[in-house]
């Protein structure tokens, strides 16, 4: 992967990965957040075992990643979640996916804690003015921003924006990158 994200700075596309990068941290902030007001939790042993089952094997309903117990702070007994899913999958499948149990829906609000993370996406990757903006088609930004200007910053709110990046990397920078390999 770091080697694609070097090709794709030489193609002057580095603001894509980057992009990718932020939605992915923001993913996992979002989903711990949902759970907890604190991102590290010490209380792994209290989630849903189905859950904890379907993400072990990477092969669960949805297919969509796994969910990895990672030491902090050199603490054995201390653990964090740290959530790795495809950036094909959305923030909402996968907080659907480890929280069953809430109604969660397109309508459903970022919570409290992930929304420093969702404004800075925004300022460094949507905001016109920003040097790292991604090209995005117009259309897409304009709806973006009424949204914002509505405070309707739903879980979905990038999915849009996510999809039209991987794209581009897809079918412009990866299809250069695999004919230079």
């Amino acid at each position: 992967y770091r080697f694609f994200c070097d090709f794709a700075a030489s193609c002057f596309c580095s603001e894509m990965t980057a992009f990718i990068d932020e939605y992915q941290a923001l993913k996992s902030l979002t989903v711990v957040a949902l759970g907890s007001e604190d991102i590290w939790r010490e209380d792994v042993d209290q989630l849903e075992p189905s859950y904890m089952t379907r993400m072990a094997s990477n092969n669960g309903e949805n297919g969509i990643g796994y969910l990895a117990l990672a030491n902090r702070n050199a603490n054995p007994n201390s653990k964090s979640l740290r959530l790795q899913t495809p950036p094909t999958v959305s923030i909402l499948e996968t907080a659907k996916a480890v929280y069953p149990q809430y109604e969660l829906n397109d309508d459903t609000p970022f919570p409290v804690a992930a929304m420093d993370k969702l404004v800075a996406i925004f300022s460094v990757f949507v905001n016109s003015s920003s040097y790292t903006a991604v090209s995005l088609p117009s259309s897409m930004v304009l709806r973006i921003r009424e949204k914002l200007g509505k405070s309707q910053l739903t879980l979905t709110i990038l999915d849009e924006i996510k999809d039209e990046v991987l794209n581009m990397l897809y079918f412009d920078v990866f299809t250069r990158y695999t004919k230079t390999k």
